[in-house]
């Protein structure tokens, strides 16, 4: 499980065709050599790939960690989000949370020729994984969006399902607390169709298998990178009691480079939350991050 998954047609032709030919033998000898394809295939039970990406475009301190979003981006139309807001990603309430959407584009309406609809990813009071489609206002972004949301305790993606000749939003689009503009959860940039915010909470039930995480600075601009998460320690020990402690996990020292696929072997159990953050010598570093692992069934 610590190799890069071979992803070849052959492969996949191989694990299939032997199976096939050969019985339960030659699917054990395919199990041990393509898991990583076996998990992306749904063929082994209680396990699947969770993952994650983040981008900060222009770090703005050199005091304190940033975390990898584009919330810094977000204009001052409906309200720009808090000093505290624009670095560190804020949780919604542990007693669960109404979440509403809004565009800084009218094009990102059924109208329009942005974002039509979108789906979230969240977690609910029970800790539970749930998945609810929105329609974007009828014919202007701008205008708040209730998106029926009212016990979340974590979103972990958002992304364009249906747009108009654009393909992608229009303008930036947020989540944010209902009747709290200003306490933004995600977001989806202009120009694209995805969440780039890297935080995720592991949902109840499961244990996540760290395997691999790559950041990478393109600027020039020294910077650590940081794997964080409030889980106390990488045996799958319970998140932290004391809120906003993310302890690291892994960290880079980068300077327009990537150093590649950095293999982990962290436990993080459920509910704990994993994020990256970076903390540069000089702003205007640009950095981003991917990260993955097997979420399994407890």
């Amino acid at each position: 499980m610590t190799s890069q998954p071979n992803n070849s047609t052959h492969g996949v032709s191989s694990l299939i065709g032997g199976a096939v030919a050969s019985g339960t033998r030659a699917l054990r000898v395919q199990v041990a050599r393509s898991f990583p394809i076996l998990v992306q295939l749904g063929l082994i039970p209680g396990v699947r790939v969770f993952r994650g990406m983040g981008e900060k475009d222009g770090t703005s301190q050199t005091a304190l960690m940033e975390d990898l979003c584009r919330f810094s981006e977000l204009s001052n139309t409906p309200a720009k989000p808090s000093y505290k807001t624009d670095y560190k990603i804020p949780r919604p309430d542990a007693a669960g949370t109404a979440i509403s959407m809004i565009s800084e584009s009218a094009q990102d309406s059924q109208a329009g020729t942005g974002a039509r609809r979108v789906e979230i990813h969240y977690i609910d009071t029970a800790g539970a994984e749930q998945v609810t489609q929105v329609d974007c206002h009828a014919t202007d972004g701008t205008i708040e969006v209730s998106t029926g949301i009212t016990n979340a305790i974590f979103i972990n993606d958002f992304h364009v399902i249906e747009a108009g000749s654009d393909g992608v939003a229009a303008g930036h689009m947020r989540l944010y607390k209902t009747g709290a503009a200003s306490q933004v959860y995600t977001m989806i940039a202009a120009m694209g169709n995805q969440a780039m915010v890297s935080a995720h909470m592991i949902p109840a039930g499961k244990t996540l298998l760290m395997q691999w995480w790559t950041p990478s600075e393109s600027q020039g601009k020294r910077c650590w990178i940081r794997l964080r998460s409030d889980a106390d320690n990488g045996n799958g020990s319970p998140p932290s009691t004391n809120t906003g402690v993310y302890l690291f996990k892994s960290s880079v020292c980068l300077n327009k480079t990537t150093p590649g696929a950095i293999p982990l072997a962290y436990t993080l159990s459920a509910l704990s939350v994993i994020k990256t953050s970076v903390l540069a010598d000089a702003n205007g570093a640009d950095t981003s991050v991917h990260w993955w692992g097997y979420l399994v069934d407890d």
